[in-house]
């Protein structure tokens, strides 16, 4: 596995959401490179974007997603919001599995 730090990446998980896509904006516009990280397909496009659909649903999901991206930094903004009966459990894996996931990744690379 690369580590972080080589290529200048930003890694923006979630971004496709109200904020993360003002990130992406400000990113792009001082000409950095984005990996944009997120459970939906990117409609946005741009030289310096790329992006990776994903579930959030484990660690060895997120190492695939980030082969071959030597990221400068992790923007972790992927979240989601449930109501209900059943919501603590639907936001626990919506927010808290997700930012374990993103914690335990980078503490290897």
């Amino acid at each position: 596995m690369e580590m972080l730090g080589a290529d200048g990446t930003t890694v923006v998980t979630g971004g496709l959401g109200f904020i993360g896509r003002w990130v992406i904006e400000t990113l792009l516009a001082r000409g950095e490179r984005v990996l944009v990280l997120d459970r939906v397909a990117c409609e946005l496009e741009h030289p310096l974007l790329s992006s990776r659909t994903v579930t959030f649903e484990g660690e060895a999901e997120l190492i695939a997603a980030l082969a071959g991206t030597t990221a400068l930094r992790v923007i972790h903004l992927v979240g989601g919001r449930a109501v209900g009966p059943d919501s603590l459990i639907a936001n626990v894996r919506a927010n808290v599995e997700p930012t374990i996931a993103m914690i335990s990744l980078a503490a290897k690379l």
